[in-house]
């Protein structure tokens, strides 16, 4: 008995784990070589392609097998033929090259433009972010005026407030390790599918965090002065969002590694903090004019219009899928 196989291996690092856009190209490309080849596809699943060669002087239509096998981030293909026959004549050899001498190269190409596109994107996502953001400074002060608030404030709302105050310090630390090194982060990690929806959040965190900031200057003023309606409005706001649940609490990420290891569960973060920021829009809109005599630097309105597009753009997306 004769038989033959041959391989070619793809790395898919860069796809981060998604391949649908690879299985599909590979699929068209199955189809193609059965069309140009006239190989007959007598059957196929999730790792198998199974061939019967053209009829001719030369052949009697030989069974040929390709397996597709995707595995730690990448793709193996292997094509496997065999006959009873002691002697092929080099058949069996012709036969596997064929197939991957005409679908690996193809597929290589797919890959790579696939891979240069997404760098050049990766490119304007960097950009773009460095255009969007810049470090923060941590407004340090917000203790000092929590503590000159004290005897306004009932006991058992003065930790949940400072969990507030550590919430915003750590989206002030993540923002700025974020930002300082943007060309270290790996967005190839990043499904092609999901690059867009956090490159918008990562646009506007700089705002969301200014926004935060705002607001519990906004709701140290109201108790300041008693104005207790908007005061828990605020409040309740920020309990809605979970800061004052253990759960809540959110670790400081210590470096990029954490962001890379951890970028999807950043952006998720992000998307809580807007929700937020979206649910305080009247309020912030309302007092943005106090706000600018208490705290400059914050664009309350511009800040605002960026929250209010990214949720219009997250409930798009959601209707869509």
């Amino acid at each position: 008995m004769g038989s033959a196989y041959k391989e070619k291996s793809f790395n898919l690092d860069f796809f981060g784990g998604d391949f649908k856009v690879v299985k599909k190209e590979l699929k068209r490309l199955i189809q193609e070589f059965s069309k140009h080849k006239r190989w007959e596809v007598n059957g196929q699943n999730e790792e198998f392609t199974e061939f019967t060669t053209k009829i001719s002087w030369a052949s009697f239509g030989e069974s040929v097998s390709l397996q597709h096998l995707f595995e730690n981030n990448s793709l193996l293909l292997r094509a496997y033929t065999e006959n009873s026959q002691l002697i092929s004549w080099g058949k069996l050899e012709e036969n596997v090259s064929t197939v991957i001498d005409f679908i690996g190269p193809k597929l290589q190409a797919f890959i790579t433009e696939k891979e240069s596109n997404r760098q050049n994107s990766n490119l304007a996502i960097v950009n773009s972010l460095k255009e969007n953001n810049i470090v923060i400074e941590v407004n340090n002060d917000l203790t000092t005026k929590l503590k000159e608030l004290q005897g306004k404030l009932e006991p058992s709302q003065i930790p949940n407030i400072l969990k507030i105050l550590n919430y915003y310090k750590e989206q002030v630390s993540n923002h700025n390790i974020l930002i300082e090194d943007l060309n270290s982060v790996d967005f190839h990690k990043v499904p092609d599918n999901e690059i867009e929806s956090i490159s918008k959040g990562l646009e506007i965190y700089s705002s969301l965090v200014g926004l935060l900031e705002g607001s519990i200057i906004l709701m140290f003023k109201c108790a300041k002065e008693a104005d207790l309606i908007e005061f828990y409005e605020f409040y309740n706001n920020f309990e809605s969002m979970g800061l004052f649940m253990t759960t809540g609490e959110k670790a400081v990420i210590q470096g990029i590694n954490d962001i890379n290891n951890n970028l999807k569960s950043l952006v998720a973060g992000i998307e809580i903090l807007a929700s937020g920021m979206f649910n305080m829009n009247r309020q912030l809109s309302v007092m943005s004019s106090q706000l600018a005599d208490l705290k400059s630097g914050i664009n309350v309105n511009n800040a605002i219009a960026a929250v209010n597009a990214y949720q219009t753009y997250q409930t798009r997306k959601a209707i869509k899928s």
